[in-house]
């Protein structure tokens, strides 16, 4: 699992860290997929609010 932080960076989440959902629901980050997610915003798929 990884996140964006406010500039459209991915960032590192520590094992067992809680992430909200837009939907408001709640996650708990298993894994660190860093990598996978700075060549999805490399490729455009950004999020945002």
């Amino acid at each position: 699992m990884a996140q964006e932080d406010r500039y459209g960076r991915a960032v590192y989440l520590r094992k067992g860290q809680a992430v909200e959902t837009v939907d408001g629901q709640t996650l708990t980050a298993t894994s660190n997929e860093v990598a996978r997610l700075n060549d999805l915003l490399i490729e455009g798929h950004q999020g945002g609010e």
